[in-house]
């Protein structure tokens, strides 16, 4: 089968947890079938809508710069010169199957000029952007979550390119993503329960939805060794953003008075400086970026990871990498989180935003640091990409 993948981005240039997964999916499909990457990139210096045939790891990739963002709302969703790139893309490659990823900096036209060369598709949901334009369901101006979508809030979340606060506009983008997206995608893949149940409620057909988590390399843990150390370390990995919640993290350990433990922040921000400071505790470390390829070797630095976000996140691909090693996992009570993570059995749940309640949670690990053999020996069960791809491709053949 020749399979295309649309993904907004892909290694090496964009390695969040949708690129993460979507790569090792590619890789383990191009094993038994063509696989073809349609990703865009963001370079300043070269052409603007230029197509870059490449390749990475084995895998031929379709690289399409789009340097430059509309700054109008409807530009943000349709982009008609990425239309016919892709129109003719499909037309050179000739696939029998487009595997959807996510839409947002590309058009979300692509499912209709799919279903126009009566190619199947599919839709593996990362986030809620076809429904909330930020993608998570939380309104930045005072971090409440967003449990459906309420125009009024989305405007205050859009004013940068969307001043005028038009509610026509954003229900008209709501119609647009049923009508063009929705109606012609043949199938939803949904990682978490609690996201199949949410885009359900906010508009997705339920028979059109199969939950199905994501698999794992578990090559890329084969260096994973439980480095030996004098305090319990709790670490953060991941993209720092506000709404993964590292300054709430920062807030909580800030306000632990024992020795005995530290804290490591893996990952790189423009406001890292900011976060520096935040942190007046001596015993919180950033140790700045890390290449995914490396994971196990970050988690054999870590005892407790700790996963503080503040919106409902999928089904957090850290969460299950550090499962996979056996490290219990202090989380959020929310989304996905809350689904993976059961309290007291292989972590422990806090109450989203609420520093104090964190703080609670990691003092109990300290004054109780047998708590973490326990744990550990009840992780989450994670599928390997191998498993996952099977009963992926159970999928596949039903819409042949």
């Amino acid at each position: 089968m020749r399979i295309l993948i649309v993904i907004h981005g892909f290694p090496p240039e964009y390695m969040a947890g949708s690129e993460v997964y979507t790569y090792h999916l590619a890789k383990e499909l191009s094993k038994s079938h063509e696989v073809f990457i349609f990703h865009r990139i963001e370079n300043p210096f070269i052409n603007e809508y230029e197509l870059i045939e490449t390749s990475y790891h084995g895998l031929n990739k379709f690289v399409l710069n789009i340097p430059y963002l509309p700054h109008y709302f409807e530009g943000r969703y349709i982009n008609e010169k990425v239309d016919s790139i892709f129109s003719d893309l499909l037309k050179r490659i000739k696939p029998d199957l487009v595997h959807f990823g996510h839409l947002n900096y590309l058009s979300t036209n692509l499912p209709r000029i799919t279903k126009e060369y009566s190619i199947p598709t599919i839709y593996t949901l990362h986030d809620f952007w076809l429904y909330c334009p930020r993608g998570q369901l939380i309104n930045r101006r005072d971090d409440s979550l967003c449990n459906t979508i309420n125009y009024n809030n989305c405007s205050q979340c859009l004013e940068e390119y969307l001043p005028e606060k038009s509610n026509e506009k954003i229900n008209n983008r709501f119609k647009y993503i049923q009508t063009y997206v929705v109606d012609h995608i043949d199938h939803f893949i949904a990682p978490s329960n609690f996201l199949l149940e949410k885009m359900i409620e906010l508009g997705l057909p339920r028979e059109k939805v199969t939950y199905l988590d994501y698999g794992f390399n578990f090559e890329f843990f084969m260096d994973y060794r439980k480095m030996p150390s004098e305090k319990i370390r709790f670490g953060y990995i991941g993209r720092i953003i506000p709404a993964k919640g590292v300054h709430l993290l920062i807030d909580a350990f800030n306000l632990i008075e024992s020795n005995n433990a530290e804290l490591l922040i893996y990952g790189s921000s423009s406001s890292l400086e900011f976060l520096q400071k935040r942190a007046t505790n001596p015993n919180v470390h950033f140790l700045g970026s890390y290449d995914n390829w490396d994971i196990g070797k970050v988690l054999s630095n870590i005892d407790v990871l700790i996963v503080p976000s503040i919106w409902f996140e999928n089904s957090p691909l850290v969460i299950h990498e550090a499962s996979i090693v056996k490290i219990p996992i202090i989380t959020s009570n929310i989304g996905g989180m809350a689904e993976y993570v059961k309290d007291g059995i292989n972590g422990l749940l806090f109450e989203r935003n609420n520093s104090f309640d964190l703080k609670e949670k990691i003092e109990s690990i300290i004054n109780d640091p047998e708590q973490i053999d326990y744990l550990s020996n009840n992780a989450l069960k994670v599928d390997s990409i191998e498993d996952h791809v099977k009963k992926l491709e159970e999928i596949y053949s039903l819409l042949k």
